[in-house]
């Protein structure tokens, strides 16, 4: 099959899926990490802002991000309170650049 799936084997090498001898490996961690790697650390990041601003349908995405605890909400919660200050003052769609 050519198309979409042909992105498997660089997804399972990023999440170390596929040792360097080629021998596939899985677990309920790396499949998390599959999930952020295709939704995308901005998507990701986005929804941790969107949740926070208590939009419509905010509870449930609150759930989806706690079935997936991907790394990246844990970095923009970080993000939001050292920059921020407090979490009201934190806006949807702010954009603050950092390095990890």
């Amino acid at each position: 099959m050519v198309g979409y799936f042909d992105k498997w084997e660089s997804i399972a090498k990023a999440v170390g899926g596929t040792d360097e001898n080629g021998d596939e490996s899985s677990s309920s961690d790396k499949s998390r990490e599959a999930i952020e790697v295709l939704l995308g650390k901005d998507f990701i990041k986005e929804a941790v802002r969107y949740y926070v601003s208590g939009g419509a349908g905010s509870e449930l995405l609150r759930g989806v991000l706690w079935q997936l605890h991907p790394y990246s909400v844990m970095e923009e919660c970080y993000r939001a309170s050292s920059s921020c200050g407090r979490l009201s003052s934190y806006k949807v769609g702010s954009r603050v650049s950092y390095s990890r």
